[in-house]
């Protein structure tokens, strides 16, 4: 988990995200949480990148779409389109 969130953070700066939206990670493998998140602010400290942790389980489907169009066109989960 801590090379992973390394290179997160490494991907970030180089590619000047400053915002970064993330479920609880490990919540669902049976890690805990109070270290992840511990490990998280220890990696991400001093640096300009907002991170934002996504706890609630259902959305609404205004909340999907909000999430898939801020996914899908950025940088760390969409793509550039189609080439024909």
């Amino acid at each position: 988990m801590h090379f992973a969130l390394l290179n997160l953070k490494h991907f970030c700066i180089k590619n000047s995200l400053n915002k970064l939206s993330m479920n609880q990670l490990g919540k669902k493998d049976g890690l805990d949480w109070t270290k992840t998140r511990s490990m998280i602010r220890y990696i991400f400290r001093n640096t300009y990148i907002e991170i934002i942790i996504c706890t609630k389980l259902e959305y609404t489907n205004e909340e999907k779409l909000i999430i898939f169009k801020q996914f899908h066109g950025s940088l760390l989960g969409g793509h550039a389109g189609l080439n024909t």
